[in-house]
């Protein structure tokens, strides 16, 4: 069954779009809470619970026969404790993937825009996005689901199908990291490096981490890898974004400028928007403060777009030990 859903209670046309989305993925027209005319939640969860019950059963007597057929058990001899067992815990786990599913659809309604595109999308990663979503019970994660599922709404295209994959198999763990790279990463592609430093340790990110990421499909396999700028050659500058931050980098007479930098994976460039942007401001000083020496000069200033160098607002960067951290 395919849902085209034209107008649904008034609603616009991000929230309409997203329903469809869901609905095509889970088979069944999706409410959301906030417009559910059930009388109460008690009488939809019992609505649910049927429905479920309905749907499994051909799965569960499927499975029976399978079983027969391999291990000759006649239907007839089967424990009927074990059958209603065997049938409860089938409308329970899918209860718990209909529930997992849901916390994510409210999640991605929060994060809807205002506007969004109206290219379609992709029924293969609409099939692999639920696949994987039925299973995520975690609270935090599902509200990073929610993002995904907002953000491929809004503009299909934006996460791929391998990008899904890093993200169903990153621990809590690995997630904590990825934030610490988050602080750290500039253009959400690259971490400079700082003068010889194979690790970041004194940001809480170890060469053990670094290892962690690489072997989750954050960080890029192989060598450190170089990066260079453009330089403008009337007043040797150039910007750089990092998180939040804009860097007005004033360089050597060169024109271009190089860094050695550990670099994200493709997958990581594409999730890493899903983290909130805070810069590392104790490791940008540092960065600072180990290219001065060479005439390096880095100032910064918050800006959404990229701002006009002249600024009055910008900051200084590497003046001293003291200004670490504001």
């Amino acid at each position: 069954m395919n849902f085209e859903i034209k107008d649904l209670t008034g609603l616009g046309a991000p929230i309409t779009k997203l329903i469809e989305v869901i609905s095509n993925g889970i088979g069944i027209l999706y409410k959301p809470r906030s417009i559910r005319k059930e009388a109460d939640a008690s009488a939809y969860a019992a609505k649910l619970i049927g429905s479920t019950e309905t749907s499994v059963e051909a799965e569960k007597l499927k499975a029976i026969g399978l079983a027969q057929a391999a291990n000759k058990i006649v239907l007839a001899d089967a424990d009927s404790d074990i059958l209603d067992r065997a049938k409860a815990r089938i409308v329970y786990r899918e209860l718990q993937r209909q529930t997992n599913i849901e916390a994510i659809a409210e999640a991605a309604i929060k994060e809807l825009p205002d506007h969004v595109s109206t290219d379609k999308v992709d029924e293969d990663w609409r099939t692999r996005f639920f696949d994987i979503a039925e299973n995520i019970s975690n609270s935090d994660m599902q509200l990073l689901w929610g993002k995904v599922l907002a953000g491929e709404v809004a503009k299909p295209g934006s996460y791929s199908l391998r990008a899904l994959d890093v993200l169903r198999n990153l621990t809590e763990h690995e997630a904590h990291l990825f934030q610490l790279v988050r602080g750290m990463a500039f253009s959400n592609q690259y971490i400079f490096k700082i003068n010889n430093l194979i690790s970041f340790d004194k940001y809480g990110l170890t060469y053990t981490g670094l290892l962690e990421l690489r072997n989750a499909g954050i960080i890029q396999e192989g060598d450190l890898l170089n990066v260079t700028y453009e330089v403008d050659p009337a007043d040797h500058q150039t910007f750089v974004q990092h998180n939040e931050l804009w860097i007005l980098l004033t360089c050597p007479t060169a024109p271009k400028v190089q860094f050695e930098t550990v670099k994200l994976t493709s997958s990581a460039g594409e999730l890493i928007s899903l983290i909130e942007p805070s810069a590392n401001m104790l490791y940008l000083n540092d960065l600072a403060l180990a290219m001065k020496p060479r005439g390096f000069r880095f100032r910064y200033i918050k800006s959404e777009e990229c701002p006009d160098d002249n600024d009055e607002r910008f900051k200084e960067l590497g003046i001293d030990e003291s200004s670490t951290g504001q």
